[in-house]
């Protein structure tokens, strides 16, 4: 799948990749759609916005007690997809190309060419401390791994797995009801729902996917043998960076099924045991057998109970203004946020549902 860009900033992860000039490779890039911009002067523009998703291994997060090591990663928006010729995308695609592109080439440039390559990225925090952004982006070439200590023509593996997103035709729904987009994370799906063109799929009676558990195609679901209570990410998300059932269910992101208990099975009647007809004694009539009573059939045990599918329980939780701010909810409270402090700082609010 190509993807080229017609003619015509960065997110923040905690723990924060360290400032300087760090190893990376791009390993996630998703268009999410059109959304309506308002500038400073009051104008408003519809823009194809995206996500260029970077990993930097050799800075290895652990994130919770039992969680897989996973690398640190910045999330580079694209506020603009295009590349006309002074366009923020367009420069900093050349820089990590290493070269400027004519207008011609740039026409023909595929996005897609960039993922899974290294690169050297310079890293630099915000004066708060509090956001770690890429100021600029090179190649990684020969001269580069001198400094790295890294032998020539080598590379740094990557460990996320891949995802690449592109919007397709109004014909085909835009691309949001394909296997290819209900495999990308679910908070890229959670953007990207709210653009011009998901809004136009969902006007039309089409269920948008961002619930894991509604795939389409029921071979291809994993074996989920517990009861997922987390809605951040999906079982299988969960279960690629490193969680087992036991983790989840200790970490109160998932519930075991019930157990239903298995009716024992009932005995069946015991034979009759007449006792043994005596001798006549002579010169009396043998006494008459009396005959033994049928056995009375045993009643039948009532099935058991169908239990009750378990509701999800409503809970209570910080819900941010921005919904792109959500994934990161957890790496405010270890930077030692509470949810009201959160609310004291208008980021949000504390919603039941």
């Amino acid at each position: 799948m190509s993807m080229h860009v017609p003619i015509g900033s960065s997110d923040n992860d905690f723990p924060m990749v360290p400032t300087g000039y760090q190893l990376c490779t791009l390993y996630g890039l998703a268009i999410t759609g059109s959304f309506k911009v308002t500038y400073a002067n009051h104008d408003e523009k519809v823009v194809i916005k995206g996500k260029m998703q970077f990993e930097f291994p050799l800075h290895m997060h652990s994130g919770k007690e039992g969680e897989a090591p996973k690398p640190l990663a910045i999330i580079n928006n694209i506020n603009n997809y295009s590349f006309y010729k002074s366009s923020h995308l367009r420069a900093f695609v050349e820089d990590m190309i290493g070269k400027k592109m004519s207008d011609s080439e740039a026409e023909k440039f595929d996005l897609t060419t960039l993922v899974g390559k290294n690169y050297v990225a310079k890293v630099v925090h915000t004066d708060d401390g509090k956001y770690a952004n890429i100021d600029s982006i090179a190649p990684l070439d020969d001269q580069m791994r001198t400094i790295f200590q890294m032998a020539p023509g080598t590379s740094i593996p990557q460990i996320n797995k891949t995802y690449i997103f592109n919007l397709s035709s109004k014909l085909d729904n835009y691309g949001f009801l394909s296997e290819n987009f209900k495999s990308i994370p679910h908070w890229i799906r959670k953007v990207a729902s709210e653009s011009i063109e998901a809004k136009e799929v969902i006007a039309a009676g089409h269920s948008f996917p961002l619930d894991d558990d509604k795939q389409s195609s029921t071979s291809s679901a994993p074996n989920v043998s517990v009861i997922m209570i987390a809605t951040d990410f999906s079982y299988q998300e969960y279960i690629n960076v490193g969680y087992t059932d036991e983790m989840l269910v200790q970490e109160g992101k998932a519930k075991w099924p019930p157990k239903v208990a298995t009716p024992e099975a009932p005995s069946g009647p015991k034979p009759p045991s007449p006792s043994a007809p005596q001798l006549p004694q002579q010169p009396q009539a043998p006494a008459v057998l009396q005959t033994p009573q049928a056995p009375v059939a045993p009643s039948i045990p009532q099935a058991p109970s169908i239990p009750q599918a378990p509701t999800a329980p409503k809970r209570t939780y910080f819900k941010f203004t921005d919904a792109e701010m959500q994934p990161f909810y957890d790496n405010y409270i270890q930077e030692g946020w509470s949810d009201e402090a959160l609310v004291e700082a208008n980021l949000g609010q504390i919603v039941t549902e």
